[in-house]
Protein backbone atom coordinates (compact mmCIF):
# COMPACT_ATOMS: atom_id res chain seq x y z
CA UNK A 1 0.00 0.00 0.00
CA UNK A 2 2.72 2.24 0.58
CA UNK A 3 4.17 1.90 -2.64
CA UNK A 4 1.63 2.82 -4.00
CA UNK A 5 0.73 5.71 -2.40
CA UNK A 6 4.20 7.05 -2.70
CA UNK A 7 3.90 6.34 -7.06
CA UNK A 8 0.55 7.73 -6.41
CA UNK A 9 2.31 11.29 -4.92
CA UNK A 10 4.97 10.74 -7.70
CA UNK A 11 2.76 10.92 -10.31
CA UNK A 12 0.69 13.90 -8.76
CA UNK A 13 3.92 15.90 -8.21
CA UNK A 14 4.99 15.49 -12.06
CA UNK A 15 1.72 16.59 -13.64
CA UNK A 16 1.43 19.85 -11.37
CA UNK A 17 5.11 20.42 -12.93
CA UNK A 18 3.99 19.21 -16.53
CA UNK A 19 0.92 21.48 -15.95
CA UNK A 20 3.30 24.35 -15.12
CA UNK A 21 5.26 23.83 -18.74
CA UNK A 22 2.46 23.51 -20.65
CA UNK A 23 -1.44 23.98 -21.28
CA UNK A 24 -3.41 21.47 -19.77
CA UNK A 25 -5.43 20.99 -23.56
CA UNK A 26 -1.65 19.66 -24.56
CA UNK A 27 -0.87 17.99 -21.24
CA UNK A 28 -4.22 16.08 -20.79
CA UNK A 29 -4.21 13.96 -23.67
CA UNK A 30 -0.49 13.00 -23.40
CA UNK A 31 -2.38 11.01 -19.94
CA UNK A 32 -3.61 8.59 -23.21
CA UNK A 33 0.04 7.48 -23.60
CA UNK A 34 -0.13 4.99 -21.19
CA UNK A 35 -2.69 3.00 -22.45
CA UNK A 36 -0.28 1.92 -25.38
CA UNK A 37 2.58 1.55 -22.24
CA UNK A 38 -0.17 -0.44 -20.47
CA UNK A 39 -0.71 -2.54 -23.97
CA UNK A 40 2.87 -3.18 -24.77
CA UNK A 41 3.80 -3.84 -21.10
CA UNK A 42 0.99 -6.44 -21.20
CA UNK A 43 1.70 -8.12 -24.42
CA UNK A 44 5.54 -8.14 -23.86
CA UNK A 45 5.59 -9.35 -19.65
CA UNK A 46 2.44 -11.43 -19.53
CA UNK A 47 2.10 -12.68 -23.51
CA UNK A 48 -1.29 -11.06 -23.67
CA UNK A 49 -2.86 -10.67 -27.50
CA UNK A 50 -2.47 -7.97 -29.23
CA UNK A 51 -5.01 -8.45 -32.01
CA UNK A 52 -5.80 -6.06 -34.78
CA UNK A 53 -8.15 -4.05 -33.04
CA UNK A 54 -5.97 -3.68 -30.49
CA UNK A 55 -3.03 -1.89 -32.68
CA UNK A 56 -6.00 0.32 -34.59
CA UNK A 57 -6.66 1.47 -31.29
CA UNK A 58 -3.16 2.59 -30.83
CA UNK A 59 -2.45 3.95 -34.07
CA UNK A 60 -5.54 6.35 -33.25
CA UNK A 61 -4.16 7.21 -30.05
CA UNK A 62 -1.01 8.43 -31.52
CA UNK A 63 -2.11 10.15 -34.48
CA UNK A 64 -4.70 12.27 -32.03
CA UNK A 65 -1.63 12.84 -29.42
CA UNK A 66 0.35 13.87 -32.57
CA UNK A 67 -2.58 16.04 -34.01
CA UNK A 68 -3.21 17.89 -30.70
CA UNK A 69 0.65 18.33 -29.59
CA UNK A 70 0.93 20.43 -33.09
CA UNK A 71 -1.99 21.95 -32.99
CA UNK A 72 -3.87 20.87 -35.68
Amino acid sequence: IISGLSCYAISILLWIYALSKVDVSIAYPMISIGFIFNALAAWYLFSKPLGLYKLIGIFFIIVGVILISRGI
